[in-house]
């Protein structure tokens, strides 16, 4: 081999050295960003439950008692967290790549279902203390969206960037 043969071998192989390692960093900064997706979907999910919680909406009471339009802004904040919990089987998934996440998701997994078997036997009992006995419940699950809120913006100001 002449010396034009080694250094267009050497010129190769920094070529293809510069390739790899090009690609592996295009790697890896997909997964953070596909990461930084998934996180922001936990995210946007509890801050739905939270809006959906504190969220007064407060109907009309005209010809119903104040107790009666209590019920039905209880009732509403209710189906608005039912329709949310189809997504908390997705979300417990994209929580496993997020071990920290994951414990604080299933928590509030937990409250949802204890919620919403609260719920449903107080209303099916016709309880005249409704209001009373499934407010704890709201408000326990609160707690625990805001915390999967918090603890999912430590992650990703931590392990993502």
């Amino acid at each position: 081999m002449v010396i034009g043969d080694w250094i267009t071998l050497v010129a190769v192989i920094i070529a293809l050295t510069l390739g790899v390692l090009a690609l592996r960093q295009t790697n890896h900064i997909q997964k953070r960003q596909y990461k930084h997706l998934l996180i922001n979907e936990i995210i946007d999910w509890a801050t739905e439950i939270v809006k959906s919680i504190r969220t007064e909406n407060i109907p009309i009471v005209g010809s119903t008692d104040l107790e009666t339009a209590r019920k039905r802004v209880l009732g509403n904040k209710f189906f608005q967290l039912w329709g949310l919990d189809a997504k908390t089987e997705y979300m417990k998934y994209i929580a496993t790549f997020f071990p920290k996440v994951s414990d604080k998701l299933t928590e509030v997994q937990l409250n949802l279902n204890t919620l919403s078997k609260v719920f449903w036997e107080t209303a099916d009992r016709k309880e005249e203390k409704f209001e009373d006995i499934v407010d704890p419940y709201f408000r326990r699950l609160d707690k625990s969206a805001e915390e999967v809120i918090q603890l999912a913006i430590q992650v990703k100001t931590k392990e993502l960037i």
